[in-house]
């Protein structure tokens, strides 16, 4: 009983303690794209882990992008929608960062990110639809978007729930086993006795 206690406490432990892996970026991506994209992640995600994004793959390229400036009123008739198009070089990353929640569940979660090297702001999928090879690059990358649970936060979670079970029936197993016995006893005693 001691020594399953032990080992259920040693796995606890050691599923407890995150391992940090320095995952390898992709070089493509610069330096001011990283850091923008670290501080809109640590504003804009709720419980991102800091300096847990990685690229998974970026494209940098030439292209048009085409900006909203004011949008139509549509209580008027007229148009008053103004849009800017211009040239630039922007970068489209397919990231990855961590999730962490209680400080014991961690979630990778996938995402795209579109930004312009040249105007150094965060686009978004509307302001390059018409190139071409941003929507080859988008369809491509938009099948790995999604969040999952780090095989550490899994176990520990299976490892909590399994416990609502065992914990009651260990309970049930060995408590109060002396005085179920001196009952016994004591009821077959007066049996005879009497």
């Amino acid at each position: 009983m001691k020594s399953l206690c032990a080992f259920l406490i040693t796995i606890c432990f050691t599923l407890l303690i995150s391992v940090n892996i320095i995952h390898a970026e992709n070089e493509s991506a610069s330096k001011e794209f990283k850091a923008k994209l670290e501080e809109k992640l640590q504003n804009e995600v709720n419980y991102y882990n800091k300096n847990s994004v990685s690229f998974e793959k970026t494209l940098t390229m030439d292209g048009k992008i085409f900006k909203l400036i004011s949008a139509d009123d549509p209580e008027t008739e007229e148009n008053e929608e103004k849009t800017e198009e211009y040239d630039s070089n922007f970068t489209m990353a397919f990231v990855k960062y961590e999730q962490k929640r209680d400080s014991l569940f961690y979630f990778d979660k996938y995402d795209l990110y579109y930004y312009d090297n040249e105007k150094n702001e965060f686009l978004i999928l509307s302001n390059i639809v018409q190139n071409e090879k941003a929507e080859q690059f988008f369809n491509k990358q938009s099948e790995g978007l999604h969040k999952d649970i780090q095989i550490p936060s899994l176990i520990l979670a299976m490892v909590m729930l399994s416990m609502l079970f065992i914990f009651p029936i260990l309970i049930m197993t060995f408590h109060n086993k002396s005085k179920a016995k001196s009952h016994l006893y004591h009821t077959n005693n007066s049996s005879i006795s009497g």
